[in-house]
């Protein structure tokens, strides 16, 4: 794939993500997507059954609103995991898909209020914020993931790998000061791991 090419993924995706938000605020009934620089095109259309999505061959499938945000919204997690990082920061295209996740990911249900998953998050901030101490955050956050897996909540991959990579931090960080030995996780490379998933999940 050409530089060219990759950039036009780039801002169909956007585009793709910014069109199916009007869809599932109910702005609109139906909207058509037709991609960066190509004759590739789909139409969604909202209906009592869910969402009707058609190519210009003819019907491709009829699927549930959140299933629809679930799965674009994690193909375009994981699309920005392996190719964003490629651009400039500032650039307007990296820039622009990033804001695109960021408005989009509230149709994909990610993390209500009340679920263990916003409880990881919520302890992540308190922890970036000095409001916790670090073995707190790592008891709390190790309970909390453990009821997410239990619960069988459901997220992004952009969301879940994250958070994995918050809990292989904890995994070298023994709780209990005592236990603590040369090599392991320090207190402050917790803290780190933790601000950067945060930075990343807020671009």
């Amino acid at each position: 794939m050409s530089p060219d090419q990759g950039m036009m993924i780039h801002i169909s995706v956007t585009q793709l993500l910014d069109c199916l938000a009007d869809l599932m605020t109910g702005q609109r009934k139906a909207v058509s997507f037709t991609g960066a620089d190509t004759s590739f095109e789909l139409r969604f259309r909202s209906t009592k059954k869910g969402v009707k999505v058609a190519a210009r061959s003819g019907p491709v499938a009829l699927v549930s609103r959140t299933e629809l945000a679930r799965t674009v919204l994690s193909a375009a997690e994981r699309h920005a995991a392996s190719h964003l990082s490629s651009l400039p920061r500032g650039e307007g295209v990296a820039d622009d898909y990033s804001a695109a996740l960021k408005r989009f990911r509230p149709h994909a249900g990610k993390s209500p209020a009340g679920s263990a998953t916003g409880r990881q998050m919520d302890l992540m901030r308190q922890l970036s914020d000095g409001a916790i101490r670090p073995e707190v955050f790592a008891k709390e956050w190790l309970g909390a993931r453990r009821k997410a897996l239990a619960d069988g909540e459901r997220m992004g991959e952009g969301l879940e790998h994250h958070l994995n990579q918050v809990f292989y931090a904890l995994d070298g960080y023994p709780i209990d000061p005592a236990l603590r030995e040369e090599g392991d996780t320090t207190e402050a490379e917790l803290l780190a791991a933790v601000e950067q998933a945060l930075s990343l999940l807020s671009d």
